[in-house]
């Protein structure tokens, strides 16, 4: 299989990820691709219902965590 890929931004990923080489970057980065959009697959069929408009502005940037029980 080829491919072109952009040399700096595959450098730069193997040395965020600390792959040791370009293959494993490059699974790397397929994998978390697919994590994320499972994920995105997952908050878009959560239940919108669930939030109260206006809920989290009454507490401003940092609401206050629930005391555990």
């Amino acid at each position: 299989m080829n491919v072109v890929i952009d040399e700096e931004a595959l450098e730069k990923a193997r040395k965020i990820t600390g792959d040791k080489n370009y293959s494993d970057t490059i699974n790397h980065a397929l994998r978390e691709i697919a994590r994320i959009e499972v994920l995105r697959d997952g908050l878009d069929r959560f239940e919108h219902t669930l939030w109260w408009p206006g809920y989290v502005e009454e507490f401003g940037p940092n609401p206050p965590c629930p005391v555990a029980a």
